[in-house]
């Protein structure tokens, strides 16, 4: 499959001086990064043209390496739609309901809401719009084939 799936947890602006044995510039330089909880692409499922079904995805559990990272916003190529499996319903066991991983689901009365459980499973909606579709099916002026 040719993308990683990641959900953006918080951006950060930060200042950052490298300092090592091969620094050309040890002045101080800012640095935009995106914190994002990793999607893992199920290979298992049977998805795709073929088989007439939407590419599943589920996070990684939080005690893997390959849960959380940082990447440079611009490495971001776009939104993609993704939908909840709501026939296998809701869990905790990707990460904990107090995690600083969550994310802020509504703003009501001057208090944020913070969502508690993950679904099971997503699907990637490829259907969403003509872009994104050209971006998965290939063919179009512009698009490389996937």
């Amino acid at each position: 499959h040719p993308y990683w799936y990641g959900r953006i947890v918080s951006l950060f602006h930060v200042r950052v001086r490298h300092l090592g044995p091969r620094s050309r510039n040890t002045s101080e330089q800012k640095m935009d990064v995106a914190w994002i909880r990793w999607y893992h692409y199920d290979s298992t499922y049977e998805s795709g043209w073929q088989a007439k079904q939407l590419h599943g995805l589920h996070f990684y559990p939080s005690p893997s390496p390959d849960a959380f990272g940082f990447i440079d916003p611009a490495q971001i190529i776009r939104a993609v739609h993704i939908l909840p499996c709501f026939t296998h319903g809701r869990t905790e066991e990707y990460l904990p309901a107090e995690s600083v991983g969550r994310v802020y689901q509504t703003f009501d009365n001057g208090q944020y809401s913070v969502e508690e459980s993950d679904w099971k499973y997503y699907y990637i909606n490829i259907f969403s719009d003509r872009d994104l579709f050209m971006r998965f099916r290939g063919g179009g002026v512009g698009h490389c084939t996937t």
